[in-house]
């Protein structure tokens, strides 16, 4: 009977075959940190490589194809905590393991963490196996070859069959210099339900501790293979033996090996065999089933994001050529008669559809509970009582507008807010020209001009909510602050009417973008907010601003063109943004504008006496208006992915799914990471204002995401077929309330999403869990 290495065994099987070798074998052997782990006692010293049997060792990827002079040069030295508490290994990279010259390959790092994290844990789960289920790497420097690192490991918590780890890679010091942290990495592992059946269905006591460091008390032996002589599958050596793979995170049944002759035996059913012998039926039917088992794994379990899978694409839009699975069609009518609303299937109410008994059960509380129907129709009553201008006769005043124009030290608070957050993504304000004009204002308020003042209120109104300048106080139905904000966007409005859209001006299309963005804060007439969106896309196409402004030469100026640039991308995105939370098909589509994308420049660089604009520089170098010209590279697919996703009765087929799926991925990690630039590095302002556009370029692509795979994620979860699109919708879900929670400016990034990518991210993670916990029930 033949058997694996114990660890104390592997300690001597390696014996170096050139004087470089032998060198580095002797560096890690006597190093200081080798000599004090293994005094450890809690410790257990092993050569997890070194446990995997020579004739199979040249299929591991560690273990073989990258161990050897200029690769993994010797095989590591590892040292595991008792009850996989934590983990220690030690080993040198050599030259020929580069991506960059001389640089380590960041895969070859992944790798080497997924393995001993994978090492760390697996003696502290019930069956000491796992898969990866989530593998996150961060790299912090370049990590240099031909040096000596070390890896380490520790298990943080244990959740039944789930295993949470963290660890990193350091360099290992000669001297008494500090090590320095090259790169880290948290995981999840998830001990399949399947492995105790595995055990004791195999006609084998398995260790998986043999190949991850564990006691050699548990030793990996098979039962003698003479008994299998009446079987009739003729001779056979003793020393034959099971080997599981030197890769910890791989599922058993992909890579476990039986050499010699299968057994028919008590339901055995080894996965390979080292010659061929006749099989029954049900031999195939098993052995068809682990391949399934395994493309299932490496198609949707190989990675946290699906997206990321490396086996990802497959040809797998060859599943289907039809429609999702059947739904009741994603769309949400109010009202009767013509007295209705309509909201389709990219809107929010299309997700809370998805929960047929919220509905019942919300009718069924306002019956049980009469007080709160009563305090639903005494607010509705209030509200109503409470939509009526504040304007007498409904003209505009000059003098009104002064009034509520708020003292300068708070003026100057809320200002400043809205240029570090709005003036930071939507572009409708040239800031040097408006901040002259606004200290002007100061010195002389009678003589500013009514254009600039109405600009200056709808600025204040954007924000005016946002800040805790004094404790909240309510009037009515809304805050006092709401309130005053209201006042300014009425006002406003009156003298936005009674304007001539026949002698246009900059200032009017900057006050008609600035009024409907004060809307969308202070949610005014929010069932409008789509029309007023589409109004002013077309009062502006009306106008040519859609137009690309230098084909009229010298009419219009150089700063003047480059304001209609912004101007339209800013009103571009507005309509993209309110079709996508309407639910509607958007105006904008492919070939409705040649407009070019605002230059990639600061305001300074630029004024009314330009005569030609600087070099736009490159999208990957963060300038004020470097988030419009990087959402402008998916302007078109966005378009087309709202006009998909909200068309009456034609839904995306998978195959239509699975491209745009790839097309999003492709723009999501082409997104620019303004936030490392050393140009912005110690300005936490400019810092901040980084990662409030990165942030929402991120937001503004994850969600379509969600948007494309939810009709086929809701039959996903228990057919095989669409559980890429289930797992890539939970998946996005996530990511995107991680994104929300984890913000460093979680006040500022909230004022400038002001969308509803959370509510549905939210819903959506929501509605799975339901199905998910509706199965565990069932079963």
């Amino acid at each position: 009977m033949g058997s694996l290495p114990t660890d104390e065994e592997s300690l001597s099987l390696y014996n170096p075959p050139d004087e470089a070798s032998r060198e580095i074998e002797q560096f890690l052997h006597d190093h200081p940190l080798a000599v004090r782990l293994r005094q450890d006692p809690d410790f257990t010293e092993s050569r997890p490589t070194l446990k995997i049997p020579e004739k199979v060792r040249g299929h591991s990827l560690t273990a073989g194809t990258l161990s050897g002079p200029g690769r993994i040069v010797v095989p590591p030295f590892q040292w595991t905590e008792k009850d996989g508490k934590s983990l220690v290994s030690m080993f040198y990279v050599g030259d020929d393991m580069s991506g960059h010259p001389g640089i380590i390959h960041g895969g070859l790092l992944a790798t080497l963490l997924d393995e001993g994290l994978a090492r760390c844990c697996f003696p502290a789960l019930p069956n000491k196996v796992a898969v990866t289920a989530n593998l996150n790497v961060n790299y912090l420097y370049p990590t240099e070859a031909g040096q000596y690192l070390v890896l380490r490991a520790k298990t943080t918590n244990i959740e039944g069959r789930k295993a949470y780890v963290e660890g990193h890679i350091e360099t290992l010091p000669s001297g008494d210099e500090e090590p320095k942290v090259l790169v880290n990495a948290t995981a999840l592992f998830i001990e399949p339900k399947s492995a105790q059946v595995m055990r004791r269905k195999s006609n084998v006591v398995v260790s998986f501790q043999a190949v991850c460091g564990a006691s050699h008390s548990e030793k990996f032996t098979t039962r003698s293979l003479t008994e299998n002589a009446s079987n009739g599958t003729g001779d056979h050596h003793q020393e034959d033996n099971i080997w599981v793979s030197a890769h910890p995170a791989a599922r058993p049944s992909e890579y476990t090996f039986i050499n010699g002759a299968p057994e028919t035996t008590s339901g055995d059913r080894p996965s390979h065999h080292s010659a061929p012998a006749p099989r029954s039926r049900e031999d195939e039917i098993y052995e068809l089933k682990g391949r399934i088992d395994t493309l299932l794994h490496n198609v949707i379990g190989g990675a946290s994001n699906p997206r990321q899978n490396p086996h990802y694409p497959l040809n797998i839009a060859g599943w289907s050529k039809g429609e999702p699975p059947a739904t009741v069609e994603g769309v949400f009518f109010r009202g009767k008669s013509f007295k209705t609303q309509y909201y389709g299937p990219s809107h929010l109410f299309s997700f809370v559809g998805e929960f047929p008994d919220l509905s019942d059960f919300m009718k069924h509380l306002m019956n049980q509970i009469p007080v709160m129907r009563k305090a639903r129709n005494e607010l509705i009553a209030l509200r109503d009582s409470e939509e009526t201008s504040p304007i007498p006769n409904n003209k505009f005043k000059r003098e009104k507008l002064l009034e509520l124009i708020p003292p300068r030290h708070e003026a100057e608070a809320l200002l400043q807010i809205y240029l570090d957050t709005f003036e930071t993504t939507y572009r409708i304000l040239h800031v040097p020209r408006f901040r002259k004009q606004y200290e002007e204002f100061w010195l002389a308020p009678d003589e500013a001009h009514d254009s600039f003042l109405v600009i200056l209120v709808l600025v204040l109104a954007v924000v005016y909510c946002v800040p805790p300048l004094d404790p909240v106080s309510f009037v009515g139905f809304s805050s006092a602050r709401r309130n005053r904000a209201i006042d300014y966007i009425d006002i406003c409005s009156l003298w936005l009417n009674q304007h001539s859209q026949k002698h246009t001006t900059m200032a009017y299309f900057q006050a008609r973008c600035l009024l409907h963005l004060a809307k969308r804060m202070n949610i005014v007439k929010v069932k409008r907010i789509w029309t007023s969106a589409g109004h002013l896309l077309r009062i502006a196409m009306s106008a040519g601003i859609h137009r690309e402004p230098s084909i009229l030469g010298h009419k219009v100026s150089v700063y003047d063109q480059e304001m209609r640039r912004r101007l339209w991308a800013t009103i571009a995105e507005f309509e993209l943004h309110d079709s996508l939370d309407r639910g509607m098909v958007p105006a904008l589509r492919e070939g409705s504008w040649d407009c070019r994308p605002p230059s990639n420049i600061n305001d300074e660089d630029f004024d009314l006496d330009s005569q030609s604009l600087p070099a736009s520089k490159p999208v990957t170098e963060f300038t004020d208006t470097a988030f419009l010209c990087a959402s402008a590279q998916s302007l078109s697919l966005r378009a087309e992915l709202i006009a998909l996703i909200n068309r009456i009765g034609s839904p995306l087929t998978y195959e239509q799914v699975l491209g745009e799926d790839q097309k999003l991925s492709r723009l999501i990690d082409e997104i620019p990471n303004w936030v490392a630039e050393r140009s912005i590095a110690g300005n936490r302002q400019n810092s901040d204002r980084a990662l409030i556009a990165r942030s929402l370029l991120w937001l503004q692509l994850e969600q379509f995401l969600i948007l494309i795979h939810r009709p086929f994620a809701q039959g996903g979860q228990s057919t095989s077929q669409y559980r890429y699109s289930a797992s890539s919708c939970i998946s996005s879900a996530i990511s995107i309330l991680n994104r929300y929670t984890k913000s460093d400016v979680t006040q500022d990034f909230s004022l400038v999403v002001m969308r509803t990518d959370l509510f549905r991210a939210a819903f959506s993670l929501c509605f799975d869990l339901v199905n998910i916990n509706n199965r565990a029930s069932g079963e």
